[in-house]
């Protein structure tokens, strides 16, 4: 609102003050950072839904009893409609904020801040932030400096998985494709192991995603992986001895292609091991796997997991760590100079730019004092 009431004075202060309203100087002449908040949630919804209908009339008047909707173009009101859309709601009861209950928009697409329409919210366990992602990708080899070879910038409310493939991509043209690509949880899983063995020939290695289902937790015997899949048949065995009475192809709601196994009710409901197996109204225990290629190869790969070699190539991958730590405290990496996702993409580049200068001036240094 402040925002819009601001432009809107530079294009033409006359109008504006036709209309002004007195309670607006108190409301929006102090910069958002010095407003402070109630701590009541009533006091936190009557401020919001007044700013609500300070943004409405303002609105309201702007593009219904003025010529200015038609003569300028003034984006910053464009930007106020859009948020008011967004964040409000009018029924018969009046003009009312909108919580989770009435429905808000995916962070992927709510606005934030109108001075960079681009930057949305993130929250990565504890925390939180307006803005982008910034994802490195560096070097792990034995007696050599470890140089950042690659920098990808997300909105920040993308999943990690998001950015494994064009991560290959930028890679792959720049000649720097690695043998083995040591990976977070995030960027792994069975689908994405295949397209990089497959299309880089890279052995795309990290942590698989654990099994989360209640039975993993309750009794391991039961979970899915326990299950024994004959893909010929289209037959499950559980591990009391039934075999499965249907198997169908799905999609889920993020139109990722897996099969569904259902069991018998009849067996269920006289199997002994019913309450470590399945919590179902019905009665009956069903299996939500992926398809063969990648359930064989989640498989091999949480086989392989459990192996010394597997434990010992994954700890080059410690270091990345202390890469994120050097380019936050060291270059202030979290902290954009500029607006727009292109141009912080930008600075996060330079910054590891200058990272890797560091890094290699203190590895000739110290090769030089050690006489390598």
């Amino acid at each position: 609102m402040r925002y819009a009431l601001n432009a809107i004075a530079k294009e033409s202060p006359e109008w504006l003050n036709q209309i002004f309203q007195e309670e607006w100087q108190h409301r929006y002449y102090p910069r958002g950072g010095n407003v402070r908040v109630p701590h009541s949630v009533a006091k936190r919804q009557e401020l919001a839904e007044a700013v609500g209908r300070d943004a409405y009339a303002l609105l309201d008047a702007f593009y219904n009893w003025s010529d200015l909707s038609a003569d300028k173009k003034i984006e910053a009101v464009e930007i106020l409609r859009r948020v008011v859309i967004q964040q409000f709601y009018v029924d018969g009861n009046g003009f009312h904020w909108r919580t989770e209950v009435e429905g808000t928009p995916p962070s992927i697409i709510f606005i934030n801040s109108p001075y960079d329409l681009e930057a949305r919210y993130g929250k990565k366990r504890n925390l939180q932030w307006t803005g982008y992602k910034i994802y490195l990708t560096e070097t792990c080899d034995e007696e050599l400096p470890r140089l950042i070879t690659n920098v990808e910038t997300s909105s920040a409310p993308v999943a990690d998985f998001y950015l494994t493939e064009p991560i290959h991509q930028s890679l792959e043209k720049k000649g720097l494709l690695p043998a083995v690509h040591l990976a977070d949880t995030g960027f792994v899983d069975a689908e994405l192991m295949l397209a990089a063995k497959n299309q880089y020939q890279i052995d795309l290695l990290g942590p698989s995603h654990l099994d989360r289902q209640w039975q993993s937790r309750n009794n391991p015997q039961f979970c899915a992986e326990n299950f024994l899949i004959d893909w010929g048949r289209k037959k499950a065995l559980c591990p009391a001895g039934k075999t499965s009475s249907s198997w169908s192809d799905a999609k889920t709601e993020t139109a990722k292609q897996v099969v569904k196994i259902k069991f018998s009710t009849k067996d269920c409901q006289m199997c002994s091991f019913r309450a470590d197996c399945t919590k179902s109204k019905r009665a009956r225990r069903t299996l939500t796997i992926l398809p063969e290629v990648q359930y064989e190869s989640q498989r091999k790969i949480r086989e392989r997991e459990k192996t010394e070699e597997y434990r010992k190539e994954y700890q080059r991958r410690s270091g990345i760590e202390g890469t994120i730590s050097q380019a936050v405290r060291g270059f202030g990496i979290r902290r954009s100079r500029y607006i727009g996702q292109a141009k912080t993409h930008f600075q996060q580049v330079i910054s590891a730019t200058a990272i890797n200068f560091v890094r290699k001036s203190n590895w000739k240094r110290t090769c030089g004092a050690n006489l390598c």
